[in-house]
């Protein structure tokens, strides 16, 4: 595991697992981070969408969870 660390940084795998890891240790700021690298480097994955919603929704950011404005406001309607 640790030549995969070394050959390739920003696998999204490793950075889901490294962003849950500091959900867990309640570091919501750290983990956002870890996780928009995590959506860059692989746009179609759930699991990397998944972990940048729960660390806005951990920060209290829900404005962030929907970047659409148009899919925010249309969930307020709801």
């Amino acid at each position: 595991m640790c030549s995969c660390l070394v050959e390739n940084p920003l696998h999204y795998g490793f950075l889901v697992t490294q962003a849950r890891f500091l959900l867990k240790k309640n570091r919501p700021d750290l983990a956002v981070e870890l996780a928009k690298a995590a959506v860059n480097a692989n746009p179609s994955e759930y699991a990397t969408w998944a972990i940048l919603t729960d660390s806005y929704t951990a920060l209290n950011q829900y404005e962030n969870v929907f970047p659409q404005k148009s899919r925010f406001d249309a969930l307020q309607m709801c």
